[in-house]
């Protein structure tokens, strides 16, 4: 990575100078194709490129494999920046760098690189809830180039706590791709696959990494413990992007009702009036339940501002969602909660259900 933009994460690139006399062209690029250019005056003798902003014009959202049951490799995307002088030509910078499309508060996380050795992409609560055929998944990063060396492999294994058996360590893989997000699913049916061996109920299970080589400094990754509980039938279930490029889970156990709406378009003719058009809209508005932690708190802020939402169902399907609108308000020092209405982002074509292959006898 250049030293120019100090961080792996897009939104936390800093701004930097080079000095220029002519006007300046900045080109850019996104893994070799999608090229953006544009020219810049110089003021004092030379031009401020924005790295942030140059990287923000190719963010987009991750897929989030919510199907797939194993780990996926997702490669860091790359971007480079060029800056030619317009009137001779002359290439007077070029770098190239990996990023992950995301960012965090400066104020909150002050050490980007001591985070990313010893935690998972998450901001869920480091003791959360698991229930069953509700997605999981933990996300963290591989990347050494240049000035930046992070871990070159990790080992990542799960500790499982059983009812009645002592505690057993099992192993999920080593990985060592260079530039690479791995994503981890850490679903219950995941871990009682693995522990298929052990005759007993799982009541809760730590995902944990440790440094697969001898490096200068620690960087085991911190445990991230998940306590089995039994699904409630009246809690939401949500899966959504976090800013630091990785899925978290969440659950909202408030009221849920649907508040559907919709407008209908008409025409008038000879014959009366006809209706040409009915844009109806299933929503539903979600209580989130009491918050009683910071940790809740900021999980529930990183869905509500994330665009990459979906809405998890008991048979392990899922939607993506929009989210209409939102009211977060909660009082410091008290319990509180969030309201937010969403909408499935693909329309609707007509409601279905299973039917019987046969009825019981009819008895008046």
């Amino acid at each position: 990575m250049f030293s120019d933009v100090k961080s792996l994460f897009s939104r936390n690139m800093n701004n930097f100078d080079i000095a220029a006399e002519n006007t300046v062209r900045i080109a850019a690029s996104k893994n070799s194709s999608e090229e953006i250019d544009f020219c810049l005056q110089p003021l004092n003798g030379k031009v401020v490129i924005r790295a942030s902003d140059i990287a923000g014009n190719y963010s987009t959202p991750y897929d989030p494999h919510i199907e797939n049951t194993s780990v996926f490799r997702q490669a860091l995307d790359s971007i480079t920046i060029q800056a030619r002088d317009e009137q001779g030509g002359a290439v007077n910078y070029e770098k190239t760098t990996s990023v992950i499309f995301g960012g965090y508060d400066n104020h909150s996380l002050t050490g980007e690189i001591e985070h990313l050795d010893h935690n998972f992409l998450t901001w869920r609560p480091q003791v959360d809830f698991v229930v069953p055929n509700i997605k999981q998944q933990l996300t963290f990063v591989i990347y050494n180039t240049g000035e930046l060396v992070l871990i070159r492999s990790r080992k990542i294994s799960v500790k499982v706590y059983f009812k009645t058996t002592l505690p057993k360590v099992f192993e999920i893989g080593t990985f060592d791709d260079n530039m690479t997000l791995y994503r981890i699913d850490c679903s219950y049916q995941t871990i009682r696959e693995l522990t298929k061996n052990v005759d007993d109920e799982i009541v809760a299970y730590d995902i944990f990494g440790a440094e697969g080589d001898t490096l200068p400094r620690p960087c085991t990754i911190r445990p991230q413990r998940f306590v089995v509980k039994e699904s409630n039938l009246s809690d939401s279930y949500f899966f959504f992007q976090n800013t630091l490029g990785g899925f978290d889970t969440i659950v909202a156990t408030g009221e849920i009702k649907e508040v559907s709406k919709g407008e209908v378009y008409t025409v008038s003719t000879l014959q009366g009036e006809v209706e040409v058009e009915n844009a109806h809209i299933r929503a539903w508005e979600v209580n989130t339940g009491y918050i009683s932690t910071s940790q809740e708190e900021s999980l529930w802020r990183e869905f509500l501002q994330s665009t990459n939402r979906y809405v998890l169902f008991r048979d392990g399907s899922q939607r993506q969602i929009v989210v209409e609108e939102y009211k977060a308000e909660r009082t410091k020092l008290e319990l509180g909660s969030f309201t937010f209405k969403y909408h499935y982002a693909d329309k609707e074509r007509g409601l279905y259900y299973q039917r019987s292959e046969e009825l019981k006898e009819y008895i008046k």
